[in-house]
């Protein structure tokens, strides 16, 4: 039973890690990662840009706030029920 608990107290503490490192990349790190460069990242501007227009960009990007507000409010919700759950379980 003991060794069972350190296996749980072990898999949260790597389930911790994870999670903080994930939620720590921020929007720019990922386009890098993708291989966009400056470059590219101005262009996909320049477009956005074109396509949307001046006036509608703020209220794209505020639907976009709300929506990764949502996601992070909901995978702080998951990982304090999983935790929960492992403390639960001792």
């Amino acid at each position: 039973m003991n060794t069972l608990l350190r296996a749980l107290s072990a898999k949260k503490q790597q389930f911790s890690k994870i999670t903080n490192r994930i939620f720590k990349m921020n929007t720019l790190s990922i386009f890098l990662i993708m291989g966009l460069g400056g470059q590219e990242l101005i262009f996909i501007a320049i477009i956005v840009l074109l396509l949307f227009g001046a006036k509608k960009i703020p209220e794209l990007m505020k639907g976009l706030g709300k929506g990764i507000r949502e996601f992070k409010e909901a995978s702080k919700e998951v990982k304090e029920n999983i935790e929960k759950g492992l403390d639960e379980s001792r």
